[in-house]
């Protein structure tokens, strides 16, 4: 291909791409995945007590946003999604100027990743970290200024019932509007 592009159907597939059963836009989309991952770096992995994320059960999400100068808000934020009962959280920041990396770094339960690429590239990163953290679990992809509300939270149901709720029903995933 010219000007620079490259066909992602020419490269390695990416490990999880030969998985039976896996959709060929999934393929796609990992392929696309392994080509942003260079660009995204692990600064501060969550505490080693953290349980490792597939180890917390299938109905426990492993949280997943995209942030860029939030440090007003980051508290909150994680404390909302901590009382759903998120236990592991993977967070992208997007080159910030503020206190938003450093107030991430000093959270156990957070895997702070950075990339200083241009945002366009948001939905290869997310893709990265699904390919590294696998495919067999439940993700919660969120951005910074968003809050799940659902049915139950205020009676003290948290997002595993959620997840338990969507799997009884047959459901592989679950969408939501702002």
């Amino acid at each position: 291909m010219d000007g620079g592009m490259r066909d992602v159907r020419d490269e390695a597939p990416h490990p999880l791409a030969g998985r039976p059963g896996l959709p060929r836009n999934v393929c796609n989309a990992l392929a696309e995945a392994a080509a942003a991952a260079p660009a995204l770096r692990l600064r501060h992995p969550a505490a080693p007590a953290m349980p490792d994320p597939a180890a917390s059960g299938p109905a426990v999400p492993l949280l997943i946003a995209v942030l860029r100068d939030e440090a007003a808000g980051v508290t909150d934020f994680l404390a909302h999604y901590r009382r759903l009962g998120v236990t592991r959280f993977a967070l992208v920041d997007n080159g910030s100027a503020d206190a938003t990396p450093r107030l991430l770094a000093a959270e156990p339960d957070v895997d702070l990743w950075s990339v200083a690429r241009p945002f366009q590239g948001k939905q290869g990163w997310i893709m990265a970290l699904i390919g590294h953290y696998g495919l067999d679990r439940w993700y919660l992809q969120v951005d910074a200024d968003e809050r799940l509300v659902f049915d139950g939270m205020e009676q003290g149901r948290g997002i595993a019932d959620l997840v338990r709720l969507a799997e009884a029903r047959g459901l592989r995933r679950l969408r939501g509007m702002l």
